[in-house]
């Protein structure tokens, strides 16, 4: 994930995806890093450009995962 976010760092599916990663190894601050950066990028995403759907449910993972950061602390 780390390449592939080298390479292709506007996606947000590769933030939530190495997020998700960082959550479950109990890394809190770079899992939110990640889900913050996600969410960002999602909002960003252009609906006319047919990414749409999936703009919004990585915008929904990425918000599950800082939801699940904030019940662990």
């Amino acid at each position: 994930l780390n390449e592939r976010i080298a390479c292709m760092p506007n996606t947000p599916t590769l933030y939530v995806l190495r997020g998700e990663l960082f959550l479950e190894r109990n890394e809190q601050h770079q899992a939110e890093a990640d889900f913050k950066a996600a969410l960002d990028l999602a909002t960003a995403f252009d609906p006319t450009t047919g990414w749409g759907l999936l703009a919004q449910v990585m915008q929904d993972r990425a918000i599950a995962g800082l939801r699940k950061l904030n019940n662990n602390l």
